[in-house]
This record gives structure tokens, sequence and C-alpha cells, in this order.
């Protein structure tokens, strides 16, 4: 056990453990070829994303999975990679099939793709799932459209699919709007600034910015405008306009 793995797991929460965990068996993997001590680390990982109820822990699964994929193809292991295969696709199906988080099941949705394709399913249904993801892509925090750009613009699979050209132009689009969106969501942060001592625009002004900045690129950037909001409210405090809200929000 490396030395970031016994501090984090001593003192730290599961995501630093799981974090060291996963750095460990990379290096493993990458720098050393130990497969056996990184299927070791693999158990360990996959024994942390089973039990946790948070859909970030899915990439890392992923990522790791696929190095035992391969490790599974040499002759000096002896991993049942189908069994560790149905977790990872059932880890993924747990979140997409949980409606209650629409954010982490769309974020689960786009990560299990790369999946299936290593998996080799029907390509024409992976792009269908890619088109509805990215229709379906406004508002969702968690997932990074620019991700799943990379994967659409570099992979020689998905173009043989028979709406790979229709997938583009629908990411085309989306990558547009996002940028846009963000492009004006940083003006109406910087005009909600210059407004600060007339409190009641200055939160009109930026509740507009924060429905634009719903998204997984401009997390620093929400964060702000939500700090602004605690502000705002703070000098409307004594208003007649927070007392009205209030009660109308609690009654």
């Amino acid at each position: 056990m490396s030395r970031a793995e016994v501090i984090s797991k001593e003192r730290g929460r599961q995501f630093d453990y799981s974090e060291a965990v996963y750095n460990s068996a990379w290096t493993l993997y990458w720098w050393y070829e130990n497969y056996q001590l990184y299927s070791e680390k693999y158990l360990i990982y996959e024994d942390i994303a089973k039990s946790s109820c948070e859909v970030e822990y899915l990439k890392n699964l992923a990522t790791l999975w696929v190095n035992l994929l391969l490790i599974s193809h040499k002759e000096v292991c002896n991993i049942d990679i189908e069994k560790h295969t149905k977790i990872v696709v059932e880890e993924h199906k747990k979140y997409i099939f949980d409606i209650s988080k629409p954010n982490a099941s769309i974020e689960a949705r786009a990560g299990y793709q790369m999946i299936r394709m290593i998996l080799q399913e029907d390509v024409n249904d992976i792009v269908e799932e890619y088109i509805d993801i990215l229709n379906n892509s406004d508002g969702k925090l968690n997932l990074k459209v620019t991700t799943i750009e990379k994967i659409v613009t570099n992979t020689p699979l998905l173009k043989e699919a028979k709406k790979y050209d229709q997938l583009f132009e629908i990411l085309l689009d989306t990558m547009g709007k996002r940028s846009t969106d963000i492009k004006k969501a940083k003006i109406l942060r910087n005009r909600t600034n210059k407004v600060m001592e007339k409190p009641h625009d200055a939160l009109v002004l930026n509740s507009r910015a924060l429905t634009l900045l719903l998204k997984l690129e401009t997390k620093s950037e929400l964060l702000q405008s939500l700090i602004s909001t605690g502000v705002i409210w703070d000098r409307l405090a004594v208003s007649g306009l927070q007392k009205i809200f209030c009660s109308m929000r609690f009654v």
C-alpha cells in the first residue's frame, strides 16, 4: 500500500482513498507493468465504486476496467474478466435507470457508450444514444460535452454509423450553444458586479447568469455566481422583496 493510500484511508474521505488507489493502480500498470498487483488494486477500487452512491466513481472504474481487459488476454494473469465486465456494466446501469437523479443518469449514459464500443455493440444504436444525450444535455451540470466531442470526432468506428452526420451536426450545435451561453453568463456576471448597489437589479441579472452556468465546464463561475447570490440576499435582508419571497416560499 502506497503512503498516499495509507494516509487517505486513515485520515481522508472515501473519495480521497479511492483516488489514491486509482493513482497507485495507474502507476503499477504504466510504469512497472506489475499486472498482478494492478489486479489487486482494481478489486479494491471496484469494491469502493460498488458500495458508493456517487456517479463520480464510474469514470475511473471504466478506465481501470479497460486496462484489466487488456491484462486478461495475457497468459500470466488469471482474471475472470466476464465477472468484472458484468459488474462495470451493472454499475453504469444502476445510475442510468435511476430517474430520480437525472444529472447522474445522463453522465452514466455518456460514459457507458465507450464501454459499449469496446464490447463491440451495435454502433448505430450507440450513435442514437449520443444523439439523445446531446439533445437532453442542457442544464445537466455533470455532463462534460467536451469529452463527448473528443470521442465523436476521434473514433473511426462511430463514423460508420448511419446517423453519424446527424450526430456531428447536433454536436456542433450543442457546443456552439454552450459556448454562447458561457459568454452570455460572463457578461451578465460582469454587469451584476457593477450594479451591486442596486440589489434588486443585481439579483435579476445574477439569476439569469445562473441558469446559463449549469455546466461542468463552468463550475468555478457557477460557484462565484452562487456566492454573489448570497451577498445580494444579504443586502436585501430587510427589504420587503425578501419578506414577500419568503412568505410565498414557505406558506
